[in-house]
């Protein structure tokens, strides 16, 4: 609606969004290699099952933009003085009165900065971020126009190599129950992976692979451009944590076939074999 990019004090905040295609991708070793930046603190994805972000992406899919809500729904500001001056909520038809989109934009930003931003703030961070392997391109979308000079790094690891290190962890006592087999994981790396694929490509984001990560094919350069970081990579990958115990494990014929089957077209779409 007309008004809902006013500007806030909050649109020079520069977030960094790390974005996993589901788990054991690599998003954490990512997510640590940012931290190397001494300004910055990328939090966890603690909260990810409460899909916060997601159910807001979602629930702002709704409104039509040709239609409901209409724009006579807002507050015009030419009705503020009647508001405060006249029988104007007495005498006129208010049910759909609601406060102008600027004021509903301002508000997700003050949520979301004082869940992330001001905690960072309160340690000594002067930038700060999430990591999170649930959101794909329709949450990316959201973030942004919350802060538009947000920068966002997404991690892809072939789905047969993450899923096996998902078993090998332990997954079934901690990924969610819809993604916790092979099929729903695959579902889900394939959606992941196809929605980020489809941001435009002025769209400040970059995907980078967890096999080139830890065979040391990255540019980092690239990477602290699109980031404004001072990264020192070496730091992180110097030490192992997290990792699975038997990564060196294989999966059995059928769980390859379900994976493959329903991964296919983001296999596809990112080079994987």
């Amino acid at each position: 609606p007309p008004g809902a990019h006013e500007p806030t004090p909050l649109d020079a905040a520069r977030p960094v969004f790390v974005l996993g295609v589901g788990w054991r991708t690599g998003s954490t070793l990512l997510q640590r290699i940012c931290c190397t930046d001494p300004s910055l603190i990328v939090w966890g994805e603690s909260l990810g099952n409460m899909g916060l972000i997601t159910r807001l992406a979602e629930s702002l899919c709704i409104p039509d933009p040709d239609g409901w809500p209409w724009p006579q729904m807002f507050l015009q500001p030419d009705q503020a003085q009647s508001i405060q001056t006249s029988d104007f909520l007495v005498t006129e038809f208010i049910a759909n009165l609601t406060p102008p989109p600027s004021d509903f934009r301002a508000a997700l930003q003050q949520w979301l900065f004082r869940w992330l931003g001001q905690p960072a703030e309160d340690l000594g961070y002067s930038r700060w971020g999430l990591k999170e392997v649930r959101l794909g391109g329709g949450e990316a979308l959201l973030l942004r126009w919350l802060f538009p000079r947000a920068s966002f790094l997404g991690i892809i690891r072939h789905p047969l190599d993450a899923y096996r290190s998902v078993r090998e962890a332990g997954g079934a006592d901690w990924v969610e129950p819809r993604t916790g087999n092979p099929e729903a994981f695959a579902r889900h790396w394939n959606r992941v992976a196809l929605s980020l694929q489809q941001l435009e490509d002025d769209f400040p984001f970059r995907m980078l692979k967890y096999e080139d990560l830890i065979r040391g094919r990255v540019d980092y350069a690239s990477v602290a451009e699109l980031t404004s970081l001072n990264l020192d990579p070496q730091r992180a990958l110097a030490i192992k944590a997290g990792g699975s115990a038997h990564e060196d494990s294989t999966l059995n014929a059928r769980e390859r076939a379900t994976i493959l089957r329903h991964a296919m077209a983001g296999m596809r779409a990112y080079g994987y074999e």
